[in-house]
């Protein structure tokens, strides 16, 4: 990919992020439609969650600090990357955004896509409603760290000839899942962390309107008043927690 949009001065907590726009990366990745790789290169969608998540997990830490490319995700990590930590060009790259553009974008001549993960029938519910868009499989199962059920997983999506897998674990899951299997993926180009991008493409879950999302960053309100009891433990860490640890940071390049 273009290096002068994956590389920078400084890094946050030992991770680089890719500088251009979502059109930037669909246009980077398809570049490299015809291009085989020794492995999978993992591409992450950190939001602020994933960082109170690596300031406790030295293990989740590494995973996301190993990876090929971060593209950052949460409104709330843009925004303090952006302007407090002074990220020149940094761009917010949603997962699902990412994922419903591939899909718009690829056909029968482009990638071979695999989905993986959500709950059961959500992945084959999008392959009923993108079927111009080369997906040659999909399964739900549990997450699970037995290698030989992941065996019989990854066996499976290398029969289907997958250039690009789509993981929907959720964070840290995908993460480690992504990061323990990528030796058994041959063939495959990229693999995405996506976490509920599925749900919302499917039309599972409401997105909060674009205003709320792109440019007032209140999605995390959407969501608390729409699920409260699912979400408040997640909006908590997203609003309060990681500003915290964040601010912490800051002090530290400025004044250590």
């Amino acid at each position: 990919m273009n290096k002068n949009l994956i590389t920078k001065e400084s890094l946050y907590r030992g991770m680089s992020f890719y500088k251009g726009t979502l059109d930037n990366f669909i246009s980077d990745l398809y570049s490299y439609n015809n291009t085989s790789f020794d492995s999978p290169n993992i591409v992450v969608t950190p939001n602020p969650e994933m960082i109170v998540a690596m300031s406790r997990s030295d293990r989740f830490s590494k995973v996301l600090q190993s990876v090929n490319y971060r593209l950052v995700d949460g409104f709330g990590l843009w925004f303090f990357l952006k302007y407090l930590w002074r990220e020149k060009f940094l761009y917010r790259i949603c997962g699902s955004d990412l994922f419903a553009e591939i899909l718009n974008k690829n056909d029968k001549d482009g990638f071979k896509i695999y989905l993986l993960g959500a709950s059961e029938g959500v992945a084959a519910k999008i392959a009923e409603m993108y079927p111009n868009s080369n997906i040659v499989g999909f399964d739900a199962p549990i997450y699970s760290e037995d290698e030989g059920l992941n065996d019989v997983i990854c066996q499976k999506i290398v029969n289907s000839e997958a250039d690009l897998l789509f993981v929907a674990f959720g964070a840290p899951k995908q993460e480690y899942w992504m990061w323990d299997n990528k030796d058994k993926l041959d063939g495959v180009k990229f693999m995405f962390g996506v976490g509920g991008a599925f749900d919302y493409v499917a039309g599972e879950v409401s997105r909060a309107p674009a205003v709320m999302r792109k440019y007032v960053g209140l999605e995390w309100l959407y969501r608390l008043i729409k699920n409260p009891l699912l979400r408040c433990k997640r909006i908590w860490n997203a609003v309060v927690v990681f500003p915290f640890i964040f601010m912490n940071d800051l002090y530290k390049k400025y004044f250590n």
